[in-house]
């Protein structure tokens, strides 16, 4: 399945490394959970909660961060948010 974004949770204290992966974002624009975490209610709950983040605001704390999907460098250019992929991957023909 064509994907747009891996989804992950932060679960620990360092923001570069401590995420569990539960998912991916996909091309058809729906959330779709790992196997292993289709029957667990709490990634569930995730899952909705991204889809309407209005109805958690109260509840959660969302932040989201765009990374290359080839270095996994942080993205900041608009156009490369946008696109997935910075400008030096995009030169090499990702």
């Amino acid at each position: 399945m064509p994907t747009k974004r891996l989804l992950g949770l932060l679960t620990g204290p360092d923001n570069e490394s401590d995420y569990r992966t539960f998912g991916v974002l996909g091309d058809d624009g729906q959330i779709h959970l790992w196997k292993k975490h289709q029957g667990d209610k709490f990634y569930q709950w995730v899952a909705l909660a991204l889809v309407n983040p209005e109805r958690f605001l109260d509840k959660v704390d969302f932040s989201f961060d765009a990374r290359c999907r080839k270095c996994n460098r942080l993205l900041t250019c608009k156009n490369s948010v946008e696109s997935g992929i910075g400008p030096v991957c995009a030169e090499s023909g990702f």
